[in-house]
């Protein structure tokens, strides 16, 4: 299945594209992770690669009013299976295999910054976000 229109869900709900900045998504998919990997004598690498392979996806938002901040942060809140580790389920496009993958992540803690205030609304930096897999 490739590209349908969208980058990544929060459980089943997309999050529309207006609160991702294309030209901060960044994706890791299933980066691969060692157990003791050596070289030997004649510095030949020996690698035990362990099945679990999470993926990471880190974007920035565009600046946003509070109001837009607090939708989009509903749009992730509203999904997590555990507000404490800020665990959601993410479905994601994965470029390597033009398709779409799914599996457990945690959003990192978010860094909030104003960058005005306008008429009494208060106007959010863009700010990174970045879901780890499990």
């Amino acid at each position: 299945m490739a590209y349908n229109g969208y980058l990544l869900k929060a459980g089943s709900t997309i999050i529309p594209l207006s609160f991702i900045r294309y030209d901060t998504y960044h994706i890791q998919p299933k980066q691969r992770q060692d157990l003791d990997p050596y070289r030997d004598v004649n510095g030949v690498l020996h690698r035990n690669v362990v099945d679990n392979m999470p993926s990471v996806i880190e974007f920035s938002t565009p600046t946003l009013y509070a109001s837009q901040l607090q939708e989009f942060l509903n749009l992730i809140r509203d999904n997590y299976s555990s507000s404490k580790e800020r665990k959601l389920e993410v479905t994601y496009y994965d470029p390597e295999t033009d398709s779409y993958k799914s599996g457990d992540f945690y959003m990192a803690q978010p860094d909030f910054s104003i960058k005005q205030i306008i008429d009494g609304k208060i106007m959010y930096n863009e700010m990174t976000i970045n879901f780890i897999g499990y």
